[in-house]
């Protein structure tokens, strides 16, 4: 990352950070139904609004999954949006297309990933490529769940410089 930020009240507190520092009132932001609830905190508190996308599901093990690629692509083309919001890996351990982020930055979309439960990607080859890696502009980390530090120990880190050129809308 080019610059990384310690969160002593835990990934939460970057994902709602992120969210407030990329957005402002009235902008739209793609979100994820699976999202944790500190994204709609951050939401609330910017102004922004969500434009959700469903992730798929497993009905043998009742877990939600990546969400549909062709789903999100489509939401970009049709909506004015500011952001887009990924969760990589879910909760129960799938991970996304991370090619998304890729798109995104085409539509010209800040990408923020909520990667609690990925901050071991990096680490080794065998596992799956971090959204750092894929070039994300934000992506949060909770390194109590994967790796190994004391509870609500966060790490919020720019991928990119989006931050220095962009602000939330004045609406």
């Amino acid at each position: 990352s080019r610059h990384t930020f310690f969160l002593v009240n835990g990934a939460s507190a970057g994902m709602a950070a992120a969210v407030m520092a990329c957005c402002g009132e009235g902008d739209k932001v793609l979100v994820p139904r699976n999202a944790h609830r500190c994204v709609y905190e951050g939401l609330v508190l910017s102004g922004a609004y969500p434009v959700y996308f469903q992730p798929d599901y497993n009905p043998q093990l009742a877990v939600p999954l990546s969400p549909s690629r062709q789903q999100v692509v489509d939401l970009m083309a049709r909506e004015d949006l500011q952001a887009l919001i990924l969760v990589h890996p879910t909760y129960h351990g799938a991970g996304c297309d991370l090619d998304l982020i890729r798109e995104a930055r085409e539509n010209n979309l800040i990408t923020i990933v909520d990667e609690a439960h990925g901050s071991h990607f990096i680490f080794d080859s065998r596992l799956p490529m971090s959204a750092l890696e894929a070039g994300a502009d934000i992506v949060i980390h909770s390194t109590h769940k994967t790796l190994g530090s004391m509870t609500q120990t966060g790490l919020l880190h720019l991928g990119t410089d989006c931050l220095l050129y962009t602000s939330p809308s004045p609406r």
